[in-house]
């Protein structure tokens, strides 16, 4: 498990990269000035995101009926719905479905970097693939993910 302490030391690391500060404060200077362009030629968007914000309050003080709802309708169109209360859960949930096969071809996903399960699979005598191109990549240059959009983003062959 990583502790918050090892989190905030990388984060110091990567931040005291000089490329790496430029790069932030471009990003940020150039993502802010295209929000407010955005938000003035598009007043309704503010009225979206405050209805995005009731929506998220609202699913997480009902989380526990949206995610009986979601299992239930899933399992009703014929497909089989898991539910995992951590990581070693879903791992194991995971493993038991690949069984004994030995490749495991794996769609990008945020919740399966999230849990590690790449590397548990690994330990389980697994040759894991990625098929998304980015992930791909950072899985050939034994790397981790830089950004969960494109996550070879920053990335030494793209500068």
């Amino acid at each position: 498990m990583i502790l918050m302490k090892e989190v905030i030391e990388k984060i110091n690391r990567i931040l005291s990269d000089e490329d790496v500060r430029k790069q932030i404060n471009r990003i940020v200077q150039s993502s802010s000035e295209k929000i407010w362009i955005l938000l003035n030629e598009y007043p309704h968007i503010k009225r979206y995101a405050d209805e995005i914000v009731k929506i998220k309050d609202y699913s997480i003080s009902h989380l526990e009926d949206l995610i009986k709802t979601a299992m239930r309708n899933i399992e009703k169109n014929g497909s089989k719905a898991y539910f995992a209360r951590d990581a070693e859960e879903a791992r194991k949930i995971i493993s038991d479905i690949i069984g004994s096969d030995k490749v495991v071809i794996k769609a990008k996903s945020m919740a399966t970097e999230e849990i590690k399960l790449n590397e548990h699979l690994r330990r389980l005598g697994k040759e894991v693939w990625e098929t998304d191109l980015g992930m791909f990549l950072i899985q050939v240059l034994e790397e981790e993910p830089s950004h969960p959009v494109a996550p070879i983003y920053t990335q030494d062959f793209f500068h």
